[in-house]
């Protein structure tokens, strides 16, 4: 309930003890009719004007009282009916539906790599090829890739500058699949025939600045390998061992794609000659 706007303007204490309200009333004649029709058992003005103005007051704090009760009920209640929805299913309609369902929290004595990869959308990786770049000198980074997500993708390929195994895994030296024109008049290509070299005499390699310069050799051929390995996958996401994927929001967007167009999604860099391409570390999705 709404009090009168006199009573508003002539700003009144919430305390209405000694408050001379005849005095007030006189002073606003012209709203006496509106109280009225309010108070209509205070009326004459000499009966019982300040008990009106108390019952008023008590009753606007009740009012108060009762709209904030209805209104943490209303919340409570969607809330409650939302989460029904979502544990139904009945939100999950093909534009906002996850590909994670909800999973019981581990403790972290308990989670491992096969728990981790319970609730993980495998068939989505019928469509979509995960290749993962990496170099001869991040083996610590691929293992703690392989030790999390990278151990829940069943088709996961990996392409680096040198031949291994690592958690498992095959790693693809995919500079050795270039023809031997690319060491004619290309003086970073030493970098790789000396890693190569130490790594056939048994010798220990350490990882080097030369190392970023072989990076640039990889990007088309890893393309082709991708391809090659699985023809019929509709999106090829490429991603380092750093690179920090939200798979969910990954394959929700590629849902919104045709796989059948052009894509090449990534994190825009300037390159040379005013053009521009997708930077590896935050991953590159080609359809």
């Amino acid at each position: 309930m709404q009090l009168p706007s006199f009573l508003l303007r002539a700003r009144l204490p919430t305390d209405v003890s000694g408050v001379d309200f005849k005095d007030v009333l006189f002073r606003h004649k012209a709203n006496i009719e509106h109280l009225g029709t309010i108070c209509p058992k205070c009326l004459p003005l000499g009966c019982c004007t300040e008990q009106c103005f108390s019952r008023l007051l008590h009753r606007a704090m009740l009012l108060s009282a009762l709209v904030t009760a209805l209104l943490v009920f209303c919340l409570l209640s969607t809330s409650h009916h939302c989460l029904a929805r979502l544990q139904t299913g009945s939100l999950n309609t093909p534009k906002d539906r996850s590909y994670f369902p909800g999973t019981p929290q581990l403790c972290h004595n308990e989670s491992t790599a096969t728990d981790l990869c319970t609730s993980f959308p495998h068939d989505v990786l019928a469509h979509v090829q995960v290749v993962v770049k990496t170099g001869f000198g991040e083996r610590h980074r691929l293992e703690a890739l392989l030790s999390s997500y990278g151990s829940c993708i069943s088709n996961l390929l990996i392409v680096s500058d040198s031949s291994d195994v690592a958690n498992g895994q095959y790693v693809h030296d995919i500079l050795g699949d270039l023809p031997t024109s690319y060491a004619q008049h290309n003086n970073d290509w030493s970098a790789y025939e000396s890693q190569l070299q130490a790594l056939t005499a048994g010798n220990d390699v350490d990882k080097t600045h030369e190392d970023w310069k072989l990076d640039r050799f990889k990007f088309l051929p890893m393309i082709e390998y991708a391809h090659a390995n699985n023809p019929d996958a509709e999106w090829c996401v490429f991603i380092e061992c750093d690179t920090y994927v939200f798979w969910d929001v990954l394959f929700r967007t590629l849902e919104k794609l045709n796989p059948r167009e052009r894509h090449y999604l990534g994190t825009a860099v300037a390159g040379a000659q005013d053009g521009w391409f997708a930077y590896g570390g935050a991953a590159i999705v080609l359809s």
